[in-house]
């Protein structure tokens, strides 16, 4: 049995540390939890919101990389619908290369009323927009140059350089809320992968 540890990473404005020290505080319990032989730790993405202050995952784990040695280091979830697939694919890419090969990467569709005003997106939108980003960023992750059409993506004989240090992938997650959506994502990831034995699913 393995066991990891989950952090949103919430910070309120009556909380006696700054949001720099918050920052602080989470690479000391990354590093104690890889001391402690924790399996992996994973952080939260969100937006615009005293509920998650790490909109930017990787940069807190690319510090966090340079402090441990054996821990995985895992988001739950990235969120598709607010990122450019190419720039997810590089960003974790280069994350996984930083950790050597420790990158666990979650990825969802989004659920935070406050998040899709932010970004000015249509939540009726995300299940399309979760779907092309996921075929992108898979595809993206073999370094080869490849073209894609979608109604929201549009990718043109592009390859990019940085490619993850794990292959044929890192071990990438779907999140979902509610137990119908399971069927949908399970058909949503054959559609995606060609061995998508390589995949794992987890239902949340």
């Amino acid at each position: 049995m393995r066991f990891s540890i989950f952090s949103v990473a919430d910070h309120y404005p009556e909380e006696p540390r700054t949001i720099r020290e918050l920052y602080a505080q989470i690479l000391d319990e990354i590093e104690l939890a890889d001391e402690l032989g924790f399996s992996a730790f994973f952080l939260a993405e969100h937006h615009f919101h005293e509920y998650g202050l790490v909109p930017s995952p990787p940069t807190l784990l690319g510090a966090a990389a340079e402090r441990t040695e054996r821990i995985g280091l895992g988001i739950a979830v990235s969120v598709l619908p607010f990122h450019h697939p190419l720039v997810v694919a590089e960003e974790y890419a280069m994350l996984d290369q930083m950790t050597g090969g420790r990158l666990v990467l979650g990825v969802g569709s989004g659920y935070l009323k406050h998040e899709f005003e932010g970004f000015y997106l249509a939540p009726w939108e995300k299940r399309a927009r979760f779907d092309e980003a996921l075929k992108i960023l898979v595809q993206a992750w073999e370094g080869k140059p490849f073209s894609y059409h979608g109604l929201y993506h549009h990718v043109g004989n592009t390859r990019i350089g940085v490619t993850p240090l794990q292959k044929p992938h890192p071990p990438l997650w779907i999140a979902i809320l509610r137990q119908e959506a399971a069927e949908f994502c399970r058909v949503r990831v054959h559609q995606c992968f060609v061995d998508h034995s390589q995949i794992t699913k987890k239902w949340l």
